[in-house]
């Protein structure tokens, strides 16, 4: 398959404004229309797995994500929110995207069943694709699903907000579960900025309030 086609926002070289008058040189084209193919262009390559800049080597070949780079050009700034792409962290998706991803399924279902207790999960990459789809939250080598993460998260956020503070014996009687699987959800809520330890119990941060 060829390569895709060059983008459309090519400069032109000195040499092509030779014999034109002053007028003719300093007249600027509309970049509505390159603007306009450009978009296109991005699209098609989304539709492909290519990426979407011949500078940009990483195509998304790899199943487990959908997306491409987003391009770093100078244009970039101007015609990447035109797109109607959808953009998370570095990478463009077209909307909606997720990974066809063997073996998820299964393993979001085994979460599901488990609640609060996290499940190790030997495939790390699964775990890693499925994260950053949104469906399940990893805790070291193991991950509880999206939905125990949030409803433990939403306990927590309540009962602090009554209490001021909470303790590990306190949060693991909330969510019914034994000491270590609280420990984990704990230090995932420190990690994610919801919580702040001091000494053995834990407060709310200010943007979790």
């Amino acid at each position: 398959m060829a390569g895709p086609a060059p983008l459309p926002c090519r400069a032109r070289s000195s040499a092509s404004t030779v014999g034109r008058q002053p007028d003719q040189q300093s007249a600027r084209v509309d970049p509505r229309p390159q603007r306009a193919d450009l978009a296109d262009h991005v699209a098609v390559q989304l539709c492909l797995g290519r990426a979407v800049d011949p500078d940009l080597e990483r195509a998304a070949a790899d199943p487990l994500d959908p997306g491409v780079d987003a391009p770093s050009a100078p244009w970039a700034t101007a015609i990447v929110p035109l797109l109607g792409l959808e953009r998370r962290g570095s990478r463009l998706y077209l909307p909606g995207a997720t990974a066809t991803i063997e073996g998820a399924d299964e393993l979001l279902a085994e979460l599901e069943a488990t609640g609060f207790t996290p499940l190790k999960v030997a495939d790390a990459g699964l775990a890693r694709a499925l994260e950053q789809e949104g469906r399940l939250v990893r805790l070291g080598g193991e991950a509880v699903s999206a939905a125990a993460y949030e409803r433990a998260r939403e306990l927590l956020v309540e009962d602090c907000a009554a209490h001021g503070e909470i303790t590990l014996a306190r949060f693991r009687d909330l969510i019914g579960t034994g000491r270590r699987p609280a420990q984990l959800l704990l230090e995932r809520f420190d990690a994610d900025g919801v919580t702040r330890r001091i000494g053995d119990r834990r407060v709310l941060r200010r943007a979790a309030r």
